[in-house]
């Protein structure tokens, strides 16, 4: 319950302070995927664009022909951070075109997913997939519509036992889960707004994408 404790707090410096990204968080702790994709720099099918506030930044995802995926080395200071644990929170800011269909963030290899958070705007879903202590991939599906043309904040928690959903910082759902495994190999690939070059297309705007590791 100590972790679940943890993902909470986090959960809420980021209700809080949504805006000031960094606060009150260790960043040694915290995958800032933007920052570490180095978004700003030039990806075709993305655009730097005003975010939720007049002087916040937000980024455009509308072409379906790009390939937003970290290097090798980025993949590598983001993964060092999250391999090996078991409590960690997903932090997203987003506005989805509505139908929508995309995932949000993918950390895969070949064979295995590892962390993937997707939206369905056809099935009015947001699904998380990982993999388990027990090698096993595992699929929560929460009913809830994201694609519709509003800015949400998400949070996603998960401890050694439970996963918090929190959206728009109301409590949503919370379920008694497997416990995640992030024994994430070297040739892990990390994809932001697809799950690869062809597949799960997200469209609209991200503001914040960020993972929070629990401190031991």
């Amino acid at each position: 319950m100590m972790g679940l404790l943890r993902l909470c707090i986090l959960l809420g410096l980021f209700c809080i302070f949504s805006e000031v990204v960094g606060f009150g968080v260790d960043p040694t702790l915290r995958i800032n995927v933007f920052d570490e994709i180095k978004l700003g720099d030039s990806f075709s099918g993305v655009s730097q664009v005003q975010g939720f506030h007049n002087e916040s930044r937000a980024f455009l995802f509308q072409e379906t022909e790009r390939y937003v995926k970290a290097s090798d080395g980025a993949a590598e200071r983001m993964l060092r951070k999250l391999r090996n644990r078991s409590e960690f929170t997903l932090l997203v800011m987003l506005k989805q075109e509505r139908l929508n269909s995309g995932v949000i963030l993918s950390i895969h290899s070949t064979e295995h997913r590892f962390l993937e958070l997707e939206s369905s705007g056809q099935r009015n879903e947001i699904r998380l997939h990982y993999r388990t202590r027990n090698q096993q991939q595992h699929s929560e599906v929460f009913p809830y519509t994201l694609a519709d043309d509003q800015w949400h904040k998400v949070s996603i928690a998960l401890s050694a036992s439970h996963v918090l959903l929190h959206v728009d910082c109301n409590r949503i759902y919370e379920r008694v889960v497997d416990t995640p495994v992030m024994d994430i190999p070297r040739d892990t690939t990390v994809w932001l707004g697809q799950r690869n070059n062809a597949h799960g297309f997200f469209k609209d705007l991200l503001a914040t994408v960020c993972i929070d590791v629990a401190w031991k």
